[in-house]
């Protein structure tokens, strides 16, 4: 089920925006709306662990703290909550991007402006997998789910098999299992965490799991047995195999036992923000749009949306304006001009045409005009 929550002060305007996503949800599967009159009621609800909001609908201005202080709440905890702000202010987008904010759109709020961005939400969460989430010393390390055979215990350490690699931090098993018991892991021993739908074969106390041999204890058989039975996975009449695949091991820091290591869970697209560049729309037409650039990828701005990937419907604008490309390595957008009118960096400077230009985060371009401005994330 898709939960919701709308934080704002503004009662006709929550009751205006949930007949809004009545007609827009419809079509979807099941979906309730949490309502908050007070950016304290998400507050007490985080500090809580009680907060369970996948898309979170945020006014900047609320009666305690700012939108801005709970989008700030929201990354610090790792709250898997996505945010789209709604509001009147008009200066706040950049910070918003940084906040990871999937939209910031405008009020008076069009209903086509809102399910324009909800679709798009949708879409984008059935692409992007749910990940287990290491976070040491500021630093995450994200895997994917599907991508996880078994986790392994041994003397305080944590390997977890992947289909391609090992990744090894310090963690207790039975936080993981804990964590990730609705999503389909079962205990299979006292050292052994496995992915039910990984299991091919049962035979002798053995699990065959992906290349790997896994044992199963009494004290968990039963749990086993009923993952089994569940997936309808026959017991095997063959041998488990024993050996396991030749894979490569990542160990995720280098410190003692006692680095703070945290594991969390998350689903939400605000996990990827952080590795990718983005154009923010500051100023102008399309104020408050965020574009987001996967690395390496060549992105062609212009008004031809049949040529375009980000197409910007302005006069001034040529129908195929300029390239930009967002190389994550560098941190830095390559820019190449191909436009009649111009592109323009930081307000003044116009760009050769056919000219290669490497750009920093924060830098404004602006496409034709400076009507429209946008920053480079």
């Amino acid at each position: 089920m898709l939960k919701i929550g709308i934080c704002d002060m503004d009662a006709q305007f929550i009751q205006k925006l949930q007949m809004m996503l009545n007609d827009i949800l419809d079509q979807y599967a099941d979906w309730e709306a949490r309502v908050y009159l007070d950016s304290a009621e998400v507050i007490a609800e985080i500090e809580e662990g009680n907060f369970t909001c996948n898309l979170l609908f945020l006014d900047i201005f609320q009666k305690n703290e700012t939108g801005l202080a709970i989008a700030q709440m929201v990354n610090e905890k790792h709250i898997d909550t996505d945010i789209i702000f709604i509001t009147a202010a008009q200066n706040y987008v950049f910070e918003c991007y940084k906040y990871h904010a999937f939209a910031y759109l405008l009020k008076p709020l069009k209903a086509s402006d809102i399910a324009l961005e909800v679709e798009r939400y949708l879409k984008e969460v059935q692409l992007n997998p749910k990940c287990l989430n290491i976070l040491n010393r500021g630093v995450v390390t994200k895997i994917p789910l599907d991508t996880i055979l078994y986790i392994e215990s041994n003397h305080r350490k944590i390997v977890v098999h992947t289909q391609k690699c090992d990744y090894e931090y310090y963690e207790k098993l039975d936080n993981l299992e804990k964590l990730l018991k609705k999503d389909g892991f079962v205990r299979s021993h006292q050292s052994y965490l496995v992915a039910c739908d990984k299991i091919t074969a049962y035979k002798d106390q053995t699990l065959q799991v992906g290349p790997y041999a896994v044992p199963v204890s009494r004290r968990y058989k039963e749990g086993i047995l009923e993952c089994l039975e569940e997936l309808e996975v026959a017991v095997s009449k063959t041998p488990v195999s024993r050996s396991g695949a030749d894979s490569v091991s990542i160990a995720l820091g280098k410190d003692s036992l006692e680095t703070p290591y945290e594991s969390f869970l998350t689903s939400g697209l605000f996990q990827y923000n952080d590795i990718q560049g983005a154009l923010v729309c500051v100023k102008g037409a399309y104020l408050g749009k965020i574009v987001r650039f996967v690395p390496e990828q060549t992105i062609l701005v212009g008004r031809d949306d049949k040529q375009a990937d980000m197409v910007i419907n302005l006069p001034m604008v040529s129908r195929q304006h300029c390239t930009i490309v967002y190389h994550a390595e560098s941190n830095d957008y390559e820019v190449v001009d191909r436009s009649s009118n111009g592109t323009f960096v930081d307000g003044t400077h116009r760009l050769v045409r056919g000219d290669t230009y490497r750009l920093k985060p924060g830098a404004t371009i602006s496409f034709g005009d400076n009507n429209t401005i946008y920053r480079l994330g």
